[in-house]
């Protein structure tokens, strides 16, 4: 170790800390998903890729930007017009990238969030899980 690295350690404890704990298998894996050499991707990632299979996850998470329950409940009267349009652009791109097999998954759909993926894919091609 040489000056510039006792430095660092020194002004940066915390981050040193936090950092060190990682496994390196750990690094390598974040290293080699954020510079894009795995299958796997984000909605945010994807502009101009094509994949075979693509699987979408719907999960608002702590988003305020994107509602799932919006995009397949259109009864919903607490409907926020621009999150609704910002998550149908979201959706729309993410099945878009699929040359092959796209599968959606909802975790706790409501009856009617069911009823209009039956609508749009197909009673058919909807599984409880």
């Amino acid at each position: 170790m040489d000056d510039n690295i006792e430095n660092f350690i020194k002004e940066n404890e915390y981050l040193y800390a936090r950092v060190s704990s990682v496994e390196y298998e750990e690094f390598i894996n974040l290293y080699t998903y954020l510079e894009g050499y795995t299958s796997f991707s984000t909605q945010h990632k994807i502009k101009g890729e094509e994949f075979e299979n693509v699987l979408i996850i719907l999960d608002n998470a702590k988003w305020n930007d994107y509602n799932f329950g919006y995009l397949f409940d259109p009864s919903n009267l607490k409907c926020n017009p621009s999150v609704l349009m910002r998550t149908q652009k979201l959706f729309y791109v993410c099945c878009t990238h699929a040359k092959e097999n796209l599968v959606v998954y909802c975790n706790k759909p409501t009856e009617d969030m069911a009823d209009t993926a039956e609508k749009w894919f197909g009673k058919e091609n909807c599984f409880k899980i």
